[in-house]
């Protein structure tokens, strides 16, 4: 009795409150990438980690191997809590978006590179230091061979991408509001004679963006290659064949083929039920009966001679 008037205080049946389910609500997923999304990233950034590697190769005349090793959603306040001092760190423009791009280079990364730069084998070092005028020049040849690079692999949003100028950790804020979430991809790269890292953040709107363009491109181009498909079928099929019908294997006596006039019916030796072989392209495809359908000699068949027809 009591539950009964449970139910009927809420408003709800009997029934219908015990087919109700209550589930935890947790924030923290909230606006997080899929597994597929996650994916699709993953995929275009390999992509762009072998492109990169390559044109750096060409660049500085010596080996580089470049790899992405995994994909973060963090919150951009976490993301700059694990940048230190000496973190170099260089944002990229997005037009027409006005978004922006962080890319994060590892101290054990920057020095080798401008030792290639400047014709040195690449060696590591131990200092730790800022970089001057020069060393930021020098090491913009990068960022733009970088910038080049992803405005490639991210062609389906239809974005600019181009190196700013380089900007101190504690100015994190300038460019991401420290509550958003962002993406960061983590790179693993190898030098002839060094192995460091970089990464790259982006916004969380950016990379759905990305997702959702990438998703409808792949779409697009399933309908052109079947379009595509279509049109070749269709014109294939208006080909002109060459084929005929004919009694293969006939012997008949020589004085028969000299004595033949105008007029004359040759007899060819076979018997009246024997099978006709109809041939396209030289191919002998079927065992046909000779016919007649209206003003047109014809060709009924009656069995494929071969087992894919």
């Amino acid at each position: 009795m009591n539950k009964l008037l449970k139910g009927e205080a809420d408003g709800k049946g009997p029934a219908e409150s015990r087919g109700r389910t209550v589930t935890r609500c947790n924030f923290r997923a909230s606006g997080l990438l899929s597994n597929e999304s996650t994916r699709q990233l993953r995929s275009m950034h390999e992509i762009f980690a072998r492109s990169f590697a390559h044109s750096l190769d060409l660049f500085l005349g010596s080996p580089v191997e470049v790899k992405l090793t995994r994909i973060d959603q963090i919150g951009a306040r976490e993301f700059a809590a694990t940048l230190s001092a000496g973190t170099y760190l260089v944002p990229f423009g997005l037009q027409p978006t006005q978004e922006k791009v962080v890319s994060k280079f590892d101290n054990g990364l920057l020095f080798p590179l401008l030792d290639l730069l400047l014709g040195g084998p690449g060696e590591p070092m131990d200092c730790s230091r800022d970089l001057t005028e020069i060393d930021e020049e020098l090491f913009r040849s990068v960022t733009e061979l970088m910038a080049a690079q992803l405005e490639r692999v991210w062609k389906v949003a239809n974005v600019s991408v181009a190196p700013l100028a380089s900007i101190k950790p504690g100015l994190m804020g300038q460019l991401f509001a420290m509550e958003e979430r962002v993406i960061t991809l983590h790179f693993e790269i190898r030098l002839a004679t060094a192995t460091s890292a970089f990464a790259l953040a982006l916004p969380t709107a950016f990379s759905s963006g990305l997702v959702r363009s990438s998703q409808s491109d792949a779409v697009r181009r399933g309908d052109l290659q079947a379009t595509g498909r279509h049109r070749l079928r269709e014109r294939v099929l208006q080909c002109e064949m060459p084929l005929s019908v004919e009694l293969s294997g006939l012997c008949i006596p020589l004085q028969d083929v000299v004595s033949l006039q105008v007029g004359n019916v040759l007899d060819l030796r076979a018997a009246a039920q024997r099978p006709i072989v109809l041939q396209v392209s030289g191919y002998s495809m079927f065992e046909v009966t000779p016919v007649k359908r209206g003003e047109y000699k014809a060709a009924q068949l009656n069995r494929a001679l071969n087992p894919e027809v």
